[in-house]
């Protein structure tokens, strides 16, 4: 009689535990999904963005990084400016800019210095996604979800909130989900305002992190932003 009483007393613990467990990633995944949609919310509010940011390689032999700017301005104007190879001891470091005024689309690069044509914003974000680690996608998609063409982040499947963190300074929500191609994203968004400090992407054989600083929204850009002209050796902006 005792052990059928304990075996009873067992059972109802275990499933005591196992259904406080299952609300508690209910509710792990039901916050997260609210934090995300909240940042996607702010994200398409904003009338003009600019950041500055880095790409680093979680593989810490690999000393390359990729320095980049972002400016946008509501509804389709975007400029997206990246240096890559900085650090490496094998290549040198290469400038590359793409613009869009809303109907004109171009990109230029330093290793090949002639102005190219994209049939719209799309495909010149198509172009540069791999080239910059989808730092050219992440915000801007968020900031018009017409230049997305890969995960949005407020998308990400199964996600979850693996607690709060700070990222160099600024409080974060960390959360974690999944995205197709077996990458799994990480985010680091800031609890004041809901806007991207950092993103892990990791892929079955590498990891980037992409760190974006220097936030500004609801700025004045200038339409010349949007508007490019070959540059000399000596015109290319400095690196973040």
């Amino acid at each position: 009689m005792k052990s059928i009483i304990a075996k009873t007393l067992l059972g109802i613990l275990c499933g005591s535990q196992l259904c406080t467990a299952h609300a508690q990633a209910q509710g792990t995944e039901s916050g997260a999904q609210a934090i995300l949609q909240r940042m996607a919310d702010v994200y398409s509010s904003l009338s003009s963005y600019s950041d500055s940011g880095m790409v680093y390689h979680c593989d810490k032999r690999d000393p390359t990084s990729t320095s980049f700017r972002i400016y946008f301005v509501r509804p389709d104007h975007l400029r997206f400016e990246m240096t890559n190879n900085v650090g490496s001891p094998h290549f040198p470091e290469d400038y590359k800019v793409l613009w869009s005024d809303g109907s004109q689309t171009g990109d230029w690069w330093q290793s090949n210095p002639q102005i190219g044509t994209n049939r719209d914003a799309i495909t010149g974000i198509m172009g540069f996604t791999g080239i910059s680690s989808r730092a050219v996608h992440n915000v801007p998609s968020l900031l018009q979800t017409n230049f997305g063409w890969q995960e949005y982040l407020n998308k990400i499947s199964s996600p979850t909130l693996l607690g709060d963190e700070s990222v160099e300074k600024t409080d974060c929500y960390h959360v974690q989900g999944e995205g197709k191609a077996k990458r799994r994203f990480e985010l680091w968004i800031g609890k004041a305002d809901y806007l991207i400090r950092k993103v892990r992407t990791t892929y079955p054989d590498l990891c980037d992190e992409e760190v974006h600083q220097n936030i500004k929204i609801n700025e004045q850009i200038s339409s010349d932003m949007f508007v490019f002209t070959p540059m000399k050796p000596s015109e290319i902006p400095a690196k973040n």
